[in-house]
Order: structure tokens, then sequence, then C-alpha cells
């Protein structure tokens, strides 16, 4: 294998690793979140902003809000962990229609850093359909994996081989499954969480 050959590879399954972990920390932090103490924070911007002009437009909420931690002043715009641009518009549309139910919000902070906090927390769908994107890219790119490249990455090709090829359509047409229900459903699990008053 030469080295084009072995760093085309290497980025590809680097690109898959960089996707899950990603992800993978999104959800840690996102569960740690839960048992971050809260305050009463103040919405001072939402919008719901829209890139691209055709069937490729991808949507996000924008929001910035102000809270006070032992009498000092904050401010943030993150919504949720892992919460990233998308083509679902209902969903994005429904997180901006809660929060504009009203002007104070429910903000957790970060005890050991109030700078760093949040609206909602736990599992949410742009971590899952980044989990569910960065396993499918990283397995198809080990099952393409050249013959020669295997014993320098560790792997064993032919038994690779065996145990992966049927579970990798399996996963594929599953996973293809998700990610499209994932994108035409709403996130009622963060907009559940999402306190708007």
């Amino acid at each position: 294998m030469d080295s084009k050959s072995r760093a085309f590879f290497a980025v590809f399954l680097a690109i898959g690793f960089g996707v899950l972990g990603f992800a993978g920390h999104a959800w840690w932090k996102s569960q740690e979140v839960e048992r971050w103490p809260a305050t009463q924070g103040r919405l001072l911007e939402r919008s719901l902003e829209k890139n691209g002009y055709s069937d490729g437009s991808t949507y996000l909420v924008k929001v910035r809000y102000g809270y006070s931690v032992a009498g000092r002043r904050y401010e943030s715009d993150r919504i949720a962990f892992g919460y990233v641009r998308s083509s679902g518009l209902d969903s994005h549309r429904a997180i901006y229609e809660k929060l504009m139910l009203g002007d104070s919000v429910r903000v957790r902070y970060n005890p050991d850093d109030p700078a760093e906090a949040t609206l909602a927390y736990g599992l949410n769908k742009s971590i899952l359909t980044l989990l569910i994107f960065g396993a499918i890219w990283t397995v198809f790119t080990l099952r393409d994996m050249p013959s020669e490249a295997a014993p320098a990455y560790g792997f064993n090709k032919s038994i690779m081989t065996r145990l992966v090829s049927g579970a990798i359509r399996a996963i594929f047409i599953l996973g293809a499954l998700l990610v499209i229900g994932l994108s035409a459903s709403r996130d009622t699990a963060l907009i559940e969480r999402l306190i708007v008053q």
C-alpha cells in the first residue's frame, strides 16, 4: 500500500473517530449537566437561523442569555451540549417557539466554572444523530480498509470481514432509517427540558 492510500484511509478513519469523539463528549457532558445547579436567567436574544437557499438548507436556533451566580453576571449561548445545525426545520422551529414563550429561562451552570452553562441536559437528537453517523462512517471505513493496511493498524482483515460484513448491512439500514426518522422528528427530550417562563 502506498503512502497516499494509507494517508487517505487514515483521514477517513480520523473523521469517523472525530465525529464519535465529539458526540461521545457531548453525551457525557449532557449527562453531567443534570447534576449541575440551576438558576434563573434572562433571554437576551433568540433567532432561528437558516443557512442555504434550496432543499439543502440547514437550521439552527441561536440564543444568548444572561444569569448570575454568587453576585457575578455571566452570559452564554449554549442551548444543549451537542446541539448542532441540521435540515430538520420542524425540530428547530419547535425549540425556537418554546424559547419565545417568555423571557425567563432556567440555566444550569458548572459549579466549578460558572461561565460554562446550558439550558437543557440529557441525550438529545443532535447527539444521537452524530453517534449514528460516526458509527456508520467508521464501520464503513474499516470495512473498506485495504488488506495491506490491516496488519499495520492491528486488524486481522479476514476475521474482521467475516464478523462485520453481515452486521454492516444491518447497521447501515438501521442507521439510515434512524437518521431519516430523527431528521423528520422533533427533539422532544430537549424541548421538554427547556424551562421558559
